[in-house]
């Protein structure tokens, strides 16, 4: 019917980036309250709405008007992972971690949010509690039956690229230099991230005096990343590799 319309309607109206209009259609069906079909999927849009605008706060105290008694487990899940992204966003860490750790593995933020809470840990220095959190999504695969224990996406993929980034960078912060080396090259090679592993992983396994590898690494990243944002970053630190096998030509070059 009409909200179904209106459904179809926001989500045009999002792609093309008309988000103000999108949140103004999306406000009515959801005015209509949680009996509706249509309520559930449109309190997700109105989610993907505030991560497009990017203001966490306003959209959250905004949703959380719309019949905050009676919402489905589905929609608690949209709100509370909203406002844990808020609380991340503007540094307020106890208050995200409790608020992500509310989300349940039926919601399609559940990874979203175990990588927010490794971050948060890492940023705590507690290097077990983040690595933890990152081998959870890293580490998960489908099961005997073909199934994972948390609900699975199109978004699970970035996150677990950024999950084994994140296992990297607690080994390499951990001194642990083969095993980030091990990490890094997780991250597969269609992935948006592999730049990024492969500039750190030639950090972590120069600063864990093994040259040859972040030598290696440099190399790859040149030939398959030449214009990279990393690339400046990258020749200095083959200077340093080079200075530190007393390769001086080489290191001025």
């Amino acid at each position: 019917g009409a909200s179904n319309a209106e459904l179809m309607l926001a989500s045009a109206l999002t792609e093309r980036y008309a988000l103000k209009s999108a949140q103004r259609v999306i406000d009515r069906v959801l005015a209509r309250g949680p009996g509706m079909a249509a309520f559930e999927p449109a309190y997700r849009r109105a989610v993907d709405i505030a991560i497009a605008r990017g203001d966490f706060d306003a959209s959250a105290t905004h949703l959380a008007a719309f019949h905050r008694d009676k919402l489905p487990e589905d929609s608690v899940n949209e709100l509370v992972y909203l406002q844990g992204r808020a609380a991340y966003e503007r540094g307020a860490l106890p208050e995200a971690t409790q608020k992500l750790g509310k989300i349940s593995k039926k919601s399609r933020f559940y990874v979203n949010a175990q990588y927010l809470l490794g971050a948060i840990a890492a940023k705590s220095r507690q290097y077990k509690e983040a690595e933890a959190r990152f081998c959870a999504i890293a580490g998960a695969g489908a099961g005997k039956d073909n199934s994972y224990s948390f609900f699975i996406d199109g978004r699970f993929f970035p996150v677990r690229d950024l999950a084994h980034l994140g296992l990297g960078r607690v080994a390499h912060e951990t001194g642990r230099a083969s095993d980030a080396f091990y990490y890094y090259f997780q991250v597969p090679s269609d992935s948006d991230r592999l730049a990024e592993a492969m500039f750190e992983a030639a950090w972590a396994t120069y600063e864990g005096g093994d040259h040859e590898a972040a030598i290696d690494s440099l190399d790859q990243l040149e030939a398959r990343f030449p214009r990279s944002p990393h690339a400046a970053e990258a020749s200095v630190l083959r200077g340093y590799v080079h200075l530190s096998r007393c390769e001086f030509a080489e290191a001025e070059r």
